[in-house]
């Protein structure tokens, strides 16, 4: 932010992100008494949300410039990831992206002292984006224009498993809800497809309970809004084909992968080696 005049345009952009890819709200919003917090539009804005609106204390050193310094803190680990690395500076907004992600899901007292582990782990990722900066998706224009989707749960257990099934079935939900997003983009630029879009899963028992909600044994803890799926079975906006584990092309970002696999996945994926301009 250059400009603190522009706060509150960021904040209702990121604010309209939060709800439409994730479907959250902002609970609590907390500051310092900055004036470009305090103004009446944006406290209005967050009473009109329900969100909690907290500030800082003045004068007492423990609270003051915490975001500040939590902002150095992001900085400084990605000026340390691409160091590490030896990855070149265009990968700038992806180290902050790792370090910001790193800080939210380690817990403080792991975060404040990595170990050489977590660091190790960490410069693989970066290494591998320096390696493949030049690989790209092939979209030919000679394709047919046909939308498919492959949905898969990060949840390992067997695959009868309930709770297994339950993340599967929550998978293609969130995945139903990508299609629906991505049919209706197609649909304002006046493209319509005229056959169901396939999503493709590889898990038995959250098909059956996508084709059948109501009856079966195992919907009774499923959350009505993860229903979504059935929904637009039924209109015929979406089919569900049975795909075998060994082709399920989601596995590439929900697991780790043994290195001919990952190949494999990768060859599957249309990905190619694009000369450097």
């Amino acid at each position: 932010m250059k400009h603190r005049s522009k706060f509150f345009d960021i904040y209702c952009r990121f604010r309209a992100y939060v709800k439409t890819q994730h479907n959250f709200v902002i609970k609590c919003f907390r500051c310092d008494l900055g004036g470009e917090y305090t103004s009446n539009k944006f406290c209005e804005l967050l009473a009109l949300d329900g969100t909690i609106y907290q500030t800082s204390c003045t004068y007492t050193p423990k609270q003051n410039g915490v975001a500040e310094r939590k902002h150095k803190h992001i900085l400084e680990t990605a000026r340390s990831l691409l160091l590490s690395s030896s990855v070149p500076n265009q990968f700038w907004g992806e180290a902050v992206l790792i370090a910001f992600n790193l800080i939210n899901k380690i817990p403080s007292s792991i975060t404040s002292a990595m170990t050489s582990t977590h660091w190790t782990t960490v410069v693989h990722i970066l290494r591998y984006l320096r390696g493949t900066m030049f690989q790209s998706l092939l979209l030919s224009s000679t394709s047919s224009l046909e939308l498919r989707a492959y949905s898969n749960a990060i949840y390992v257990r067997n695959p009868t498993d309930r709770r297994s099934v339950t993340a599967e079935y929550r998978a293609m939900a969130s995945t139903s809800k990508e299609i629906i997003w991505l049919l209706w983009l197609l649909a304002d630029m006046g493209v319509f497809l005229p056959h169901p879009t396939s999503m493709y899963c590889d898990n038995r028992s959250a098909i059956q309970i996508a084709h059948n909600s109501v009856f079966h044994e195992r919907t009774k803890h499923i959350e009505v809004d993860c229903h979504f799926t059935h929904h637009h079975l039924k209109r015929g906006t979406l089919s569900l084909p049975l795909v075998s584990s060994t082709l399920q092309l989601a596995d590439f970002f929900t697991k780790s992968h043994s290195i001919s696999r990952f190949r494999f996945l990768v060859s599957k994926l249309s990905m190619l080696l694009a000369p450097a301009s």
